[in-house]
């Protein structure tokens, strides 16, 4: 995801002008969660600067930092003083998926309160990911990016979790991977080899782990699908499905199609914004500029007579006049924060 992860974490990249972390948080909310810890590393300060103590979302959060990046089954021991003696979700923090599956995933383990967890999603591909390994509603085993030949399961591991306390000596004995992390996945073959219980529990709808610039692009189509069909809340929805946010500045003779969000404090003037687009808060799009199916990262400045079509935007960028920036669904093209562009596209990647 470089550069645009170069100066925020993964986990506050935005898709429809909202942090991932911030729609896991709604999932969760919506699952009935009240309380929140955040295992923060690279970056913690903005996360921790951005949702406080989470009365934006909601949720009152607390946080506690890995200061040494040793793999995630570290990362969840850190959590052992605010989990206590109760049942709870582990999510990772860079993932999408549909937000009714949190509260799916609650009911189901309120049904099965002696068994842990593992949400799935089925891919074309399970080679690229945590594969899954399922029998007689049992996870059997889960092995990291395994070799095609070996590899008999279209399930992927989802990076939702529902654990009970008893995991928490497991993670502690968790031994490094072969990628030399301590990995939850290697805590669950632990478990599933002492014969403890695991549960898979299959997503529904979509699911992403946003590992590419397009994959945020195709995000927001599904996003901005959803909340046309009024299946998403996104904000005060105009006319054809555009969604705008307060302050914002429309020309008369702008000409917007849907769907789309634009962000609060925005400025379009005689511009197109057209469907699939999302600009995020504090942008200026001057006249005659055309925005197709990209994503701007805020407090940006398009120029009169720019071009921007399937790409993404950095914060605080600034697009001199008549600049094009063009990419395609495939190879997105992608412009880190705090650029100023001023003759000629970026290389498409």
């Amino acid at each position: 995801m470089r550069p645009l992860t170069e100066h925020r974490p993964k986990p506050m990249i935005l898709v429809v002008n909202i942090p991932i972390l911030e729609h896991i948080l709604d999932g969760l909310r919506l699952a009935g969660a009240d309380k929140v810890l955040m295992v923060t590393g690279r970056h913690a300060d903005i996360i921790e600067s951005y949702f406080g103590g989470g009365e934006r979302v909601g949720v009152e959060i607390s946080y506690v930092r890995q200061e040494t990046r040793e793999g995630n089954a570290r990362a969840a021991l850190l959590a052992e003083p605010f989990v206590g003696d109760e049942p709870f979700l582990l999510c990772f923090g860079d993932i999408m998926t549909s937000k009714h599956n949190y509260k799916s995933l609650v009911q189901r383990a309120r049904q099965d309160p002696a068994a842990c967890f593992l949400a799935t999603f089925e891919v074309p591909d399970a080679t690229q990911g945590g594969a899954v390994f399922v029998e007689d509603d049992r996870v059997t085993k889960v092995i990291e990016k395994p070799a095609p030949e070996i590899c008999t399961t279209n399930l992927t591991n989802a990076g939702i979790f529902a654990f009970t306390p008893d995991v928490f000596p497991l993670l502690a004995e968790t031994r490094r991977s072969p990628r030399n992390e301590y990995e939850i996945t290697t805590t669950i073959e632990s478990m599933i080899d002492r014969g403890g219980l695991c549960r898979p529990f299959q997503l529904e709808g979509y699911w992403s782990n946003v590992g590419r610039p397009g994959e945020v692009l195709s995000l927001n189509r599904v996003v901005l699908d959803h909340a046309a069909r009024g299946l998403a809340n996104i904000g005060r929805r105009s006319e054809d499905a555009v969604f705008i946010g307060p302050n914002t500045e429309i020309s008369p003779r702008a000409q917007l199609r849907g769907p789309a969000i634009i962000g609060a404090n925005c400025k379009i003037g005689k511009a197109a914004v057209e469907e699939y687009s999302c600009i995020s808060d504090g942008t200026c799009v001057g006249d005659g500029a055309a925005i197709r199916g990209s994503g701007l990262f805020g407090d940006c400045i398009v120029g009169p007579g720019c071009m921007v079509d399937s790409a993404i935007i950095g914060s605080r960028v600034v697009l001199e006049p008549e600049v094009e920036v063009r990419g395609t669904p495939d190879r997105v093209a992608v412009i880190a924060d705090y650029e100023v562009v001023s003759s000629f596209p970026p290389a498409a990647g």
